[in-house]
């Protein structure tokens, strides 16, 4: 964390998602709460707020096929990428 604030030109994406259990509403809320923890966490570590942009998809963007409980919990996560 102490490295990135020594590149003011950053941008940080961080992107919450759920599985396809539940209702769309609370699965959009889910990703959203998931991507704002993240947020909040490194602006606590000393990432400046303008640097950092974030989205949520649901379960629209899953990295494998919800058939198990195992693959369901691959989908429940928040992607960070970084560019600059």
């Amino acid at each position: 964390m102490e490295e990135a604030t020594h590149f003011p030109d950053f941008e940080m994406f961080i992107e919450g998602h759920t599985d396809n259990g539940g209702m769309d509403d609370y699965k959009e809320q889910l990703s959203f709460n998931r991507s704002q923890a993240v947020k909040s966490h490194l602006i606590s570590k000393g990432i400046a707020v303008k640097n950092i942009r974030t989205d949520f998809k649901g379960e629209l963007a899953p990295i494998c096929l919800n058939t198990s409980q195992s693959n369901m919990e691959s989908n429940q996560r928040v992607e960070v990428s970084l560019k600059g």
